[in-house]
């Protein structure tokens, strides 16, 4: 059973890790997008240029909170959209878990400009 719960609490953490490390290539791509310094972003939104360069490098495995990465959004003059699909059924995944997908920046723009 020790096991087990070992190699539960593994997943949880390798996933929470993932989930990290996606939100900080998306925090990443907007900032960049939008032509700016990580000090420029963090003024704009509040914080330190430290706590964007973590972020940005995955937070150290762990999540930011939604209303930061919000912040980080706005300050690089984008909207946070929260959304979710059904897991295909062929995945190994728990029924509960919610995948995270990160489209790439060049979609942001295409939603702005109704394409």
């Amino acid at each position: 059973m020790a096991n087990a719960e070992a190699d539960a609490r593994g997943r949880e953490i390798v996933e929470k890790t993932r989930v990290a490390a996606r939100l900080g290539e998306l925090a990443y791509r907007m900032r960049v997008a939008a032509g700016m310094t990580q000090a420029q972003v963090a003024a704009a939104a509040g914080t330190t240029q430290s706590a964007i360069s973590r972020l940005e490098g995955g937070n150290g495995g762990r999540t930011p909170s939604m209303t930061l990465i919000d912040r980080i959004a706005s300050a690089c003059g984008h909207s946070m959209t929260i959304g979710a699909s059904p897991v295909r059924k062929s995945s190994a995944r728990k029924k509960n878990t919610v995948e995270v997908e990160i489209p790439p920046i060049e979609a942001f723009y295409e939603q702005e400009s109704g394409a």
